[in-house]
């Protein structure tokens, strides 16, 4: 009878931890000698009775074990060998616990992918003792910006693996971040909305005309309300604190940090005409009456316009 190994994890995790497992495996010494997605679970099971010639290891990978259904109770005690010269690795894209008894499952090994944290704090701490345990310098201002970009757990680690490789040995800065995470048209839309929010003129001038040609028009409109929208709501609800309105709207800290800028940068009154006449712009493209770039151009200009102190 085989070894059973259970490996439980959503899409993407799971393509990371299956390839892990099998350079494990093979590591070990066993060779696989087949993939199979489903089947019956006593063809599963029977691994072993034909051994691949001069093996004596094998491993048979059986993907979407979904679909072999719910283990019968008779089969339970194939779970119970300690042979180890066959090993039947079964991967399931979430809890197996639906196909498979509690009894059953005691007996087999299990492997999970690691759980990242949804929440921006914790998500943040995540990433810095992600890059600490790896001995990868990341600026905390860097992690914040990748934490608001990047909501994928599995996409998060791949990317900042990718930049440190890159960065080889040096500090990850927001910079690099900048330069290295994002295509051409999310640099630019993100270079963007810091601009607005720390008042630069003379970076939002020479954003627009990429953004024209990078960003879709509805998505910088939203983005760019977003951005903006926790400062609206510490203007409306003045008694609740800015930390109390950013865990509400769960903002993530960068966002949070640029939000701070533009309250600092624009009046209440200007921020709320501003985000009245974004809506509309909104509204209007849905419906194709709205003026679409030159409009929102000529809002933004007029928001910037009215900075409270002097920027470049």
């Amino acid at each position: 009878m085989p070894k059973i190994v259970i490996i439980s994890a959503s899409e993407v995790s799971q393509r990371r931890l299956l390839s892990k497992t099998l350079q494990k495996y093979t590591i070990q010494g066993y060779s696989l000698s087949g993939r199979k997605e489903g089947g019956s679970w006593q063809d599963i099971l029977s691994l072993g009775k034909n051994r691949v010639l001069f093996s004596e290891k094998q491993m048979l990978l059986v993907e979407n074990a979904e679909n072999l259904g719910v283990l019968p109770e008779s089969m339970i005690t194939f779970f119970n060998s300690v042979e180890e010269s066959c090993l039947v690795l079964l991967v399931y894209d979430g809890s197996p616990s639906k196909y498979i008894p509690k009894e059953a499952l005691q007996r087999a090994e299990i492997l999970k992918a690691e759980e990242i944290p949804f929440w921006p704090s914790a998500r943040l701490r995540w990433l810095l003792n992600f890059c600490g345990d790896r001995r990868i310098n990341l600026e905390k201002e860097a992690a914040a910006l990748l934490i608001d970009w990047i909501e994928d757990g599995e996409e998060l680690r791949s990317e900042i693996e990718k930049i440190a490789a890159f960065s080889d040995g040096q500090t990850v800065t927001s910079e690099m971040v900048r330069a290295l995470s994002f295509d051409e048209g999310r640099s630019s839309m993100l270079r963007f909305l810091d601009g607005v929010c720390q008042g630069n003129r003379k970076e939002i001038l020479i954003l627009f005309p990429h953004l024209h040609q990078d960003v879709p028009f509805l998505m910088l409109v939203t983005a760019l309300y977003n951005r903006l929208k926790p400062v609206i709501y510490q203007y409306i609800f003045p008694s609740l604190s800015e930390k109390d309105i950013l865990e509400m709207l769960k903002v993530r800290s960068y966002a949070g940090k640029m939000a701070s800028e533009a309250r600092k940068n624009y009046d209440k009154q200007t921020l709320f005409a501003f985000i009245v006449e974004l809506t509309g712009l909104s509204y209007g493209e849905k419906t194709g009456a709205g003026a679409g770039w030159a409009g929102l151009e000529t809002i933004v200009l007029r928001l910037i316009g009215s900075i409270k102190k002097e920027k470049s």
